[in-house]
C-alpha cells in the first residue's frame, strides 16, 4: 500500500513539475504581463496603458524575458497589423495632420519585417481623405514624402529638435539590437531610403503638390512646411532667418498666409484652455487635487496641435513685429508690420497649456514681460512685467548672457518691483534702485531655483508661477492675459 501511494505521489509531482514547466516557459512570451491574445484584445480595444506601446518595445520585451516561440511572436506582430490597431495612432483621426511618431515607428517597423498590409492600410486612407479634399490629409503625405522620408539614414540633430516626427536607421539599431538580429532586419536598415518609400516611390515628387494644395486652401502648418522646409513647432522666423525675411516681404499672398496662421492656432489655444475653466468652476475640488488637474500634463500639453499652434502664435507675433518683440533686431522686414496683432500672437502662446520650464516658454514669458512693460498703461503692469521674469530667470543653460540683454531693456519701475519681490525671501539684498548689475543677476538665478527646485517654492503663489495655466489664472495677469483673449 505504500509503495502503492508512493508511485502516486511520484507521478503526481512529475505531472505538477512538468505542468509548472510548461507555466513558466509560456510567461517569458508576455507583453506587460499579458499573452499574446490578451494583448491584442487589449491593443485593439484601446487600453490606455497601451497607448505608446510599441511593436518593437513589445518585441524587445518578449525577448528580454526569453521567449523563444515564433507563435507568441507571430502574435504580437499580427496585434499591430489588424485593421482594428489604426484607431490607436492620432493620424486616424480627421483633423489630423502629421504621421505622429507612434504611428510611424509602428509602419516602419512593420515594413522592415515585409508586413505591409498596415502601412498600406494607413498611406491608403490617407490618399482618400486627399482625394475627397482634406488639407490635414495633404499635409500629413507632404510631411511623410519630404521631411520624414529625407532623414533615414542621416544621423540625429541634437542642435534643434528635428527628429519628433522621424524614424531613423541608427536610433532602431542602437535601441533594438535583439529585435534587429532576431528578425533579420539588419539588410532593411542599410537600404538608403526608408522602408516606407521603398512601399511608395513615387511619394517624394508628389510630397510638393500636396503641400501647394493644402496651402492654396489656406491650411497654416502647409504654408509653414512649404516656405521654411521647418515643422511648424520648430519655426522660428527670427532666427537666421534674414532670406526668410526678404522672400516672405515679397510674397503677394503674405498678408493671408499671416492672418492663416493666427486663424489656425488661435481656435486650437482657445480650445485647450476649455478644461481650464471646467476645473475652475468646479466647487468640489481641494486645493491639491485643482492643482493636479490643471497641471500641464494632465492637460494634454504634448498634443500635435497644442504644440504646434503655441509656436506658431509666437511666430506670427515675431513676424508682425519683424522680430522686434524682445530680440532687438531692427533689420527684419517681414513686409506685415502690425503690433497689435503681434501683441495678439504673443497672449495666445503664453497661455498654451505648458510648464514654464520649456525653454520656449521661457524665453516667451520674458519677451511677454517686455510687452507688458512697454505696451501697457494699466495699473499693475510694472508688478505683472516682474512676476513674469521669474519663470524665464535662470541662466539658461549658460546663457545668463542673453537673458540679462533682454532684463535690461526693461524699465526701471519694473525692475524695482522685481527687486522688491526677490528681496522678500532673500535673494537679493542690494539696494532696491532699478538697476539690474551683478547682484541682481545673481537673485534672478537664486528666484528660479527656489521656484523650481524647492518645495518651499512650489506652493508659493506670492512669488512663483510654474506653468502657464497658473499665468491664465492669476488675478494679477488677467488685464494683460484673459480678458484681452475673452473675444477672440
Amino acid at each position: 500500500m505504500k509503495k502503492l501511494i508512493g508511485i502516486i505521489l511520484t507521478a503526481a509531482c512529475c505531472t505538477f513539475n512538468l505542468s509548472s514547466g510548461t507555466a513558466l516557459a509560456d510567461r517569458p512570451c508576455t507583453v506587460e504581463g499579458m499573452t499574446p491574445a490578451e494583448f491584442s484584445t487589449a491593443l485593439h480595444a484601446g487600453d490606455e496603458s497601451l497607448r505608446m506601446m510599441a511593436l518593437a518595445e513589445a518585441l524587445k520585451e518578449m525577448l528580454d524575458q526569453g521567449c523563444d516561440d515564433e507563435a507568441s511572436f507571430e502574435a504580437v506582430i499580427a496585434a499591430f497589423s489588424d485593421p482594428a490597431a489604426l484607431d490607436r495612432y492620432r493620424i486616424s483621426e480627421p483633423d489630423a495632420w502629421v504621421i505622429d511618431n507612434a504611428a510611424l515607428r509602428d509602419m516602419t517597423m512593420l515594413s522592415l519585417l515585409d508586413r505591409e498590409e498596415q502601412p498600406r492600410r494607413l498611406i491608403a486612407l490617407l490618399q482618400d481623405r486627399a482625394e475627397a479634399g482634406s488639407p490635414e490629409a495633404m499635409t500629413a503625405l507632404g510631411i511623410l514624402g519630404s521631411i520624414q522620408f529625407a532623414d533615414w539614414q542621416r544621423e540625429r540633430d541634437y542642435s534643434r529638435e528635428r527628429s519628433r516626427y522621424k524614424i531613423r536607421a541608427d536610433s532602431v539599431r542602437s535601441l533594438y539590437p535583439g529585435v534587429v538580429d532576431r528578425f533579420r532586419i539588419g539588410n532593411g536598415l542599410r537600404w538608403s531610403t526608408h522602408p516606407l518609400e521603398r512601399l511608395y516611390p513615387d511619394l517624394p515628387e508628389l510630397a510638393e503638390t500636396y503641400l501647394q494644395k493644402a496651402s492654396d486652401d489656406g491650411f497654416a502648418p502647409a504654408h509653414v512646411i512649404r516656405l521654411t522646409g521647418e515643422m511648424p513647432e520648430d519655426f522660428s522666423p527670427c532666427v537666421d532667418d534674414r532670406g526668410l525675411a526678404q522672400s516672405f516681404s515679397r510674397l503677394p499672398e503674405r498678408e493671408q498666409v499671416a492672418r492663416d496662421i493666427v486663424d489656425w492656432a488661435g481656435p486650437r489655444i482657445m480650445e485647450s484652455l476649455e478644461p481650464i475653466h471646467e476645473i475652475e468652476n468646479r466647487t468640489d475640488l481641494d486645493d491639491l487635487l485643482r492643482r493636479l488637474l490643471l497641471s500641464p500634463l494632465v492637460l494634454g500639453r504634448n498634443s500635435a496641435h497644442t504644440a504646434a499652434a503655441r509656436n506658431l502664435a509666437f511666430a506670427y507675433a515675431s513676424m508682425r513685429s519683424n522680430c522686434l518683440l524682445g530680440t532687438g533686431e531692427d533689420d527684419l522686414d517681414y513686409g506685415i508690420r502690425n503690433l497689435e496683432e503681434a501683441h495678439k500672437g504673443l497672449r495666445l502662446a503664453i497661455v498654451a497649456p505648458d510648464a514654464l520650464s520649456s525653454n520656449a516658454v521661457r524665453f516667451q514669458s520674458l519677451v511677454f514681460a517686455l510687452f507688458i512693460d512697454r505696451a501697457h498703461d494699466e495699473q499693475g503692469r510694472h508688478y505683472a512685467a516682474a512676476r513674469l521674469i521669474q519663470p524665464s530667470s535662470d541662466a539658461w543653460g549658460g546663457r545668463a548672457r542673453e537673458r540679462d540683454q533682454l532684463v535690461q531693456q526693461l524699465s526701471r519701475r519694473t525692475i524695482i518691483e522685481a527687486q522688491k519681490l526677490m528681496a522678500r525671501r532673500g535673494f537679493y539684498t542690494a539696494a532696491i534702485d532699478g538697476i539690474p548689475g551683478p547682484r541682481f543677476s545673481e537673485g534672478l538665478t537664486k528666484w528660479y531655483n527656489y521656484c523650481t527646485l524647492s518645495t518651499e517654492g512650489v506652493g508659493d503663489d506670492e512669488l512663483c508661477i510654474s506653468s502657464t495655466t497658473d499665468l491664465y489664472l492669476a488675478d494679477w495677469a488677467r488685464p494683460f492675459v484673459r480678458a484681452p483673449l475673452q473675444n477672440f
